[in-house]
């Protein structure tokens, strides 16, 4: 579900309401310049999930870093789309 690697992070699996409060108590450090989070083998995510990379996009704000998300699948894609969050797929 949650690793490390070098440049950030790599999540897998689910990211959904069930997951992601687990995912939640493992939040990375914000304090590189930049982090990199991993989310092309995220195959499920619901609006839980969601809040998640926003708060984190938050607090990588709040320390001066910048978030990436790398290699989002489709449905990852979507779902900022639709809820008008594309700042998070820059």
């Amino acid at each position: 579900m949650y690793s490390s690697t070098n440049t950030g992070i790599a999540l897998s699996g689910k990211l959904t309401a069930d997951t992601v409060t687990e995912v939640y108590n493992q939040s990375p450090n914000f304090e590189s310049g930049l982090l990199e989070v991993d989310v092309s083998e995220i195959n499920e995510m619901d609006s839980a999930g969601l809040a998640l990379l926003v708060y984190w996009r938050q607090q990588a704000e709040r320390h001066r870093c910048h978030l990436k998300l790398v290699k989002p699948p489709e449905q990852v894609k979507t779902m900022i789309r639709i809820a008008d969050l594309d700042t998070l797929l820059e």
